[in-house]
């Protein structure tokens, strides 16, 4: 095998609760994520260095980028020989909440398990190829180096909605069921997850853990339930330094969207629409942002 093309999809936030500061300057969170049609494409091939490229090409030194530390990673940790030249094709936008640069990461660790094949334990058994070439076949010892990377990688390394926990990284996986499509609005803004973090205050913490699986499965009898309870902590601080973004919002409800919600720290908003025809009629409506119509991906 020389060459492995792989997909690298977005994700939203169906509910994100900050809940407390922890001592070592990180959040605990509460959140349900869950996998989107739009996606990055990576092409990795056996190269006696390790080289990234993107297209279109992003203003971050290549040792930076969280594919480079990825690869990097894997090749140290397994004390492989030989690199990969990895190239990303860029469809999910930076510094909009929808996770596109842990995803590539993630991408790379699966390809460049199968591109190397590598080998190890999984539990009791021997891991191969045949093992890691689904992603909802990650060993756990996979998921736990990828977080050194970043606390949302580890995530996409298997199939399934999930709630994270802690730091982000316990992850419940659980199929939630939902049928919806979405439609991605996404302003001319860049929003830092730590300079978001950063600025969290008490008054942005949630009292009570809400339980999102639980409220998740009630939505297959009750939509009105999303509106209710499922919600993004870090609105209230985003929509009052970008209130253009909270307009989105809710000209997403004028648009006829059952639910909508930022998604992550921002800048994305997205709203869920019962039919395909209803989230592109939709679309039509934020021509002057970027926007994309998605599916929900189990």
């Amino acid at each position: 095998m020389d060459t492995i093309t792989i997909k690298a999809y977005a994700k939203i936030n169906l509910g994100l609760e900050i809940l407390i500061k922890r001592q070592d300057g990180y959040h605990n969170i509460n959140s349900a994520i869950t996998r989107i049609s739009l996606a990055d494409t990576l092409s990795i091939r056996k190269n006696k260095k390790i080289l990234v490229n993107t297209s279109p090409q992003i203003n971050i030194p290549m040792e930076q980028n969280l594919v480079y530390r990825a690869a990097k990673l894997i090749k140290e940790s397994f004390n492989v020989e030989s690199g990969a030249e990895i190239l990303i094709e860029k469809n999910i936008p930076m510094g909009a909440g929808l996770g596109g640069g842990s995803s590539d990461a993630a991408a790379t660790i699966k390809g460049l398990l199968n591109l190397w094949d590598i080998q190890g334990k999984k539990g009791n058994e021997d891991w191969g190829l045949g093992d890691i070439a689904s992603a909802g076949d990650a060993p756990d010892a996979v998921m736990q180096l990828s977080s050194s990377l970043g606390t949302d990688v580890p995530y996409f390394l298997k199939d399934g909605t999930a709630i994270a926990s802690e730091r982000g990284e316990v992850l419940d996986y659980f199929n939630s069921g939902l049928n919806f499509w979405v439609l991605i609005v996404i302003p001319d803004i860049s929003i830092s997850t730590k300079w978001a973090y950063e600025h969290l205050n008490e008054n942005h913490f949630s009292k009570v853990k809400t339980d999102f699986k639980y409220t998740l499965e009630e939505v297959k009898t009750n939509k009105s339930i999303l509106k209710e309870k499922v919600f993004n902590n870090f609105e209230l601080l985003i929509f009052g330094h970008y209130p253009g973004i909270g307009k989105i919002k809710n000209e997403l409800y004028d648009c006829g969207a059952v639910f909508a919600l930022m998604s992550g720290s921002g800048a994305s908003v997205y709203g869920l629409f019962d039919t395909k025809e209803e989230a592109q009629i939709a679309s039509l409506k934020f021509s002057k942002y970027k926007n994309f119509v998605c599916e929900l991906i189990q």
